[in-house]
This record gives structure tokens, sequence and C-alpha cells, in this order.
């Protein structure tokens, strides 16, 4: 089985990117995607992997890329990702505009839509919050994404009740330990990455009737043709 580990950007060594590589080392043969990737800013444990991305870029265009949400979440869209048996998604803000009819998302803390005042991304840049404050073409549009997906889990209640508000959708509370590991009934230890791809396997069963716009790919979609690049030493921008 193959599986799509997705996640927004991987530009920088933060708590989100670390579960990545946790999911990933829990995983076999998983292939792991992003809008953006910056070798030079994150962790250097995904050169092991195999990662693709929209584009791979130096430390100096990676922030401003993430800024770019609205723009981002089209290049995920754009991935197809048929080839794989299902997609588990990393999401802190626009990582579930990715694709698959088996597919689960975790959310990070907070779910923050672009379009949404509460929002980090835009970073505050005039000329992005603007244009996507109060955007109803937007918002149809993350709605769809983010219900299309079969699974939904958060870190704590209150992000679930987030998810609830802004996409009336019911998500499983999945808390991360300190340590990461568990003790399950029968004393042995789950590792909270090994908790999270247990759950996400229940996306393999009948996929949610997708609306029309997150059925539609959109005029040259496809994993090839919309140049995501399998990651190896190669850079742009």
């Amino acid at each position: 089985m193959t599986v799509a580990v997705v996640h927004d950007y991987l530009i920088e060594r933060g708590r989100s990117e670390r579960l990545v590589l946790q999911l990933a080392g829990a995983l076999e043969r998983p292939v792991v995607l992003a809008a953006v990737y910056c070798p030079e800013s994150s962790y250097p444990e995904l050169e092991e992997l195999d990662v693709v991305a929209g584009r791979v870029v130096g430390a100096g265009a990676a922030a401003r890329l993430s800024r770019r949400g609205a723009r981002q979440a089209e290049v995920l869209r754009s991935f197809d990702l048929s080839g794989f048996d299902r997609a588990l998604v990393v999401s802190s803000g626009i990582a579930h505009h990715a694709r698959h009819p088996h597919s689960a998302v975790y959310w990070d803390i907070p779910p923050a839509p672009p379009y949404d005042p509460a929002s980090g991304i835009g970073g505050g840049e005039p000329a992005i919050r603007p244009s996507l404050a109060g955007s109803r073409r937007w918002r149809r549009r993350d709605v769809a994404a983010a219900t299309a997906h079969r699974l939904h889990a958060a870190p704590s209640e209150a992000a679930a009740a987030r998810l609830r508000m802004l996409y009336g959708i019911e998500a499983t509370v999945l808390a991360p330990l300190d340590p990461v590991d568990s003790v399950d009934s029968v004393g042995g230890t789950t590792t909270f990455a090994e908790r999270v791809t247990a759950w996400s396997a229940g996306s393999e069963g009948s996929p949610p009737t997708l609306g029309a716009t997150a059925q539609a790919t959109g005029s040259g979609a496809g994993f090839a043709r919309s140049r995501p690049r399998a990651v190896a030493g190669t850079w742009a921008g």
C-alpha cells in the first residue's frame, strides 16, 4: 500500500514538520508532498525520504511563498494523488486542499483558513490579506476542500470546536502526548504517530460524496503535469 503524507509547507523545523517525519516513519513506502519545500531550513531527515513539492526553494524565497496561501492551495489541488491508495494530510492552513477519495486530515492548531481574520496565513501582508478577507469564492472552495475528506482529527477539544464552527465537521480528538509514547491496554507501547496512522486507515472505506468544487480538477491538473518535482538536490527560486 502506498500512502501520500501531505503538508502545507516544509520550510521550517516546527512541530507540524516533526509530525510529518514521525508519520512517514510509521508508514511503509510513504511519499511526502507539500506546496513548498526548503531543504535548507527544514528538517534534514526529510532529505532521506521521497519528497515531492510544487516548488523547491532556498531560504530567501520560502517565507515569501508561504504567505501566498491561496496560490499554494491551488498547487495542492493540482496534485493528482490517484496513484496512492490513501492520503494522510497534516493541515495547518491549506494542506486539506489536496484531494484523494480515501483521505484523512489531522488538523494543526488552530485551523486557520486564509479568509479568517485569526489566520496566520498572509503574515499581515497588505497585498494578500485584503484580497482574501471576505472572499465568498475562496470560502466556498475552502469549505468544499475541508468537507471532502473522509476522516478528521484534531489535537484538542478547542481545535475540534473550531473545525465545527468553520466547516461544520466533527473531528476525533487525538492529543499528542509528552512523552510521545502511550501505554495500551495490554501493556504495549504505541507512539502517537502510530495512533494517527492507525486512525487514518479508516479512510479506506467508501469516500464521501464530493461537491462540484471539490471534484473539479481544473485545466492542466495532474501529479505529473503540475510540475511537482521529486527532490534530489534540485533548487529553484
